[in-house]
């Protein structure tokens, strides 16, 4: 049964993170602590969200299209950001902080589709903000891909490239992640890694087969669509 939880919301979260480039965490993670537990449950979370992300860079027989400059911004803001998130948890309340942020992601959602997407130009404050906002929300409630997402829709990049350079962001992120939890000694896998990992993968195959149908509009509402669900769940987790 461990076994069968633990793959089934592995494949769940690789299929979301494969179609639209992010979400693993937020759909694995609940049953994977329920299945394995907290320690072995975040080792598998880190390991099995830099598998998708790695097969979207180097799987496809393509030559990845990251936007570098957004990447390298993004994760280098993002590391103040982590620090930052990491101290807030110690001082305010983790139920209120996901509350409050599902409620401004639905909230944002709400806006695009009513309003005309804009894009906007390159602005490195404005990146900045972005990859600190999304560091701190993800040591202080797990929730760091809607501050990304939003951005990098702003920016008007293609589904691909947008896919790519979020790809490149979790790559360089579950690495720090997985560095950090060596270090501390908190590094656990479970025992049913390998089925876990197997099943990461087909998810992928069938996310990447789901990005394949989705056009440049279909994708943000796609990608749109998968913010607000995700939120909903994060506001159902902390209010149950």
């Amino acid at each position: 049964m461990t076994v069968l939880l633990g793959a089934f919301a592995a494949l769940l979260g690789a299929t979301l993170q494969s179609a639209a480039g992010f979400g693993f965490a937020l759909i694995a993670a609940p049953l994977l602590v329920a299945a394995l537990g907290p320690r072995p449950a975040v080792s598998a979370i880190v390991v099995l969200a830099l598998i998708v992300s790695a097969l979207t860079l180097a799987g496809e027989h393509r030559r990845p299209r990251p936007n570098t400059r957004e990447a390298v911004a993004l994760v280098g803001w993002s590391l103040p950001g982590l620090l930052a998130g990491a101290l807030l948890l110690g001082v305010a309340p983790e139920r209120a902080l996901k509350v409050l942020v599902a409620v401004v992601v639905m909230v944002a959602v709400g806006l695009r589709l009513l309003g005309a997407p804009r894009r906007l130009p390159w602005s490195h404050p404005r990146a900045a903000a972005t990859g600190l906002t999304s560091g701190a929300l993800s040591t202080s409630t797990g929730i760091g891909g809607p501050p990304l997402v939003f951005h990098l829709l702003g920016r008007g990049l293609t589904n691909v490239q947008m896919r790519d350079t979020l790809a490149v962001v979790w790559l360089a992120g579950g690495i720090l992640s997985a560095g950090a939890l060596v270090v501390t000694g908190a590094f656990v896998l479970p025992d049913e890694a390998p089925y876990l990992a197997l099943a990461t993968v087909v998810g992928y195959l069938v996310g990447r087969r789901l990005f394949r149908f989705l056009h440049e509009g279909r994708y943000e509402r796609v990608v749109l669509g998968a913010l607000a669900a995700t939120a909903v769940i994060s506001l159902i987790a902390a209010v149950a």
